[in-house]
């Protein structure tokens, strides 16, 4: 099984909020460490495809804003993905905790993202040939990422196009 996170670290870290973790134990099992807003409640989802998401826990930080959550059906999986949402934010959508200048985009079977082809100055950061040819792109100056995606979905070429959600590496 491999579990993946594609991880943008920040120039800054400050105020971009939850950072989730996630590392082995004994006996196959994945620890979640979650670290966010003291006494607030999150939900744990979990994806095999970063398309599909499925709340695995709902559960409350402490007064220092951590939570651990074990998954016990991580193992049954090849690949999984995990976020961590707010309760009061279930839609994970929104301008705050994405990234303004790149969004994922996963081309349709047997298509390419390599030469930019929607916009002036959009360009691929970078590819996951693993990750079903996900994609990193680059907005370009002058278009918010909210309207690249807009583009990509309704182009015919992608099978899905989605913000990035700012995290850090400390």
């Amino acid at each position: 099984m491999a579990v993946w996170a594609l991880l943008q670290p920040q120039p800054s870290c400050a105020g971009s909020g939850v950072k989730l973790n996630v590392t082995a134990a004994p006996g196959g099992r994945l620890l979640l460490h979650l670290q966010g807003q003291p006494s607030q409640a999150y939900e744990i989802q979990a994806s095999t495809d970063l398309t599909n998401w499925t709340v695995i826990s709902t559960n409350q930080t402490s007064g220092s804003g951590a939570l651990t959550f074990a998954d016990p059906q991580a193992g049954q999986f090849r690949q999984r993905f995990y976020r961590a949402v707010t309760r009061n934010n279930l839609t994970g959508l929104g301008g705050a905790g994405f990234r303004p200048d790149r969004i994922l985009v996963r081309p349709k079977a047997g298509l390419t993202l390599s030469t930019p082809n929607l916009s002036p100055g959009v360009s691929v950061l970078n590819v996951f040939p693993a990750l079903g040819n996900l994609h990193v792109i680059k907005v370009p100056a002058g278009m918010t990422a909210s309207t690249l995606i807009y583009k990509y979905q309704t182009s015919g070429l992608v099978q899905y196009a989605e913000h990035t959600i700012i995290t850090c590496r400390r």
